[in-house]
């Protein structure tokens, strides 16, 4: 993903940002736990694109953002996450706050760990001088907060006396809530399986929001009955030679026209072929 990260961390062309961007959250969704290969290229990457003044390119981060935390474990995101939201760029940390808000808002049970490392970094921001970036911590607190109830409460002491601060979580934890069965409402409809189903279709929504596998044993996931698309042999001849390109516009074509097929793959059929080009790319 050599190519792909120099274009997200330093192409002057936010358009050329944005479809890489678009990219990386089109083929996290496609590949799923499969792209967990690829986190120590490109995590960070994104992570440091947060703190971007565009407010169209921070949008496209919180997306990427959130298309590769739903594929891939805490334990592969949490300490550059971490070392991002510690950083003093307010857009950073209002971005990270609103993707962790946003993250919890999808989650049915947090991992403890996970929890103990961020929370209190967001609880610091309650009280950052930035308006924004205090209301966005206040979210992700809140957010929180419907995940853990009171056992939120161990990391609110730096702010236990303000009242306002206090209100406002309890404000978006009933939002959260609220988002939560949203989301919930917003899944695809799964079909009941035939009983003889192999154990690779058969996927609970639990390995997706953390709730018990036995409790949707029968639930099949329709990503997993769609057939794999081959990206490799859709990509035009020329790629290599546009991702090149000292000209932005060519670069941007070269993106748009792996975008556009992954766009149209909701499911990526890994192959070694696919890891070389993603290694390269």
């Amino acid at each position: 993903m050599d190519n792909l990260k120099k274009i997200i961390a330093h192409d002057s062309n936010i358009n050329v940002v944005m479809a890489a961007l678009h990219v990386v959250n089109r083929m996290a969704k496609g590949l799923r736990d499969r792209f967990c290969c690829f986190i120590s290229m490109i995590w960070s990457v994104v992570l440091d694109k947060s703190k971007d003044k565009k407010v169209t390119v921070r949008v496209a981060v919180g997306e990427a953002l959130d298309a590769i935390s739903d594929v891939c474990g805490t334990d592969r995101l949490t300490k550059d996450l971490c070392e991002h939201l510690s950083k003093p760029n307010p857009q950073s940390k209002q971005c990270l706050c609103s993707f962790l808000t946003r993250y919890f808002v999808r989650q049915t049970t947090v991992e403890l760990e996970f929890a103990k490392a961020v929370l209190p970094i967001v609880v610091k921001h309650a009280s950052d001088s930035d308006p924004s970036v205090r209301d966005a911590a206040c979210s992700t607190l809140g957010s929180a907060r419907r995940l853990l109830g009171k056992g939120l409460d161990a990391f609110l002491a730096p702010i236990i006396t303000e009242k306002a601060k206090l209100d406002k979580v309890e404000e978006y934890c009933e939002e959260a809530k609220k988002q939560h069965e949203e989301f919930l409402a917003s899944r695809p409809q799964r079909g009941p399986s035939s009983g003889h189903a192999s154990g690779d279709v058969v996927e609970s929504i639990s390995e997706e929001v953390g709730t018990s596998a036995s409790d949707h044993a029968k639930d099949v996931d329709p990503w997993t009955l769609m057939d794999p698309t081959n990206v490799v042999e859709k990509l035009r001849q020329d790629f290599d030679e546009l991702m090149a390109s000292k000209k932005w516009q060519e670069r941007k074509e070269a993106v748009d026209s792996m975008l556009s097929i992954v766009e149209s793959a909701p499911r990526v059929e890994m192959s070694p072929e696919l890891q070389q080009v993603m290694t390269t790319l």
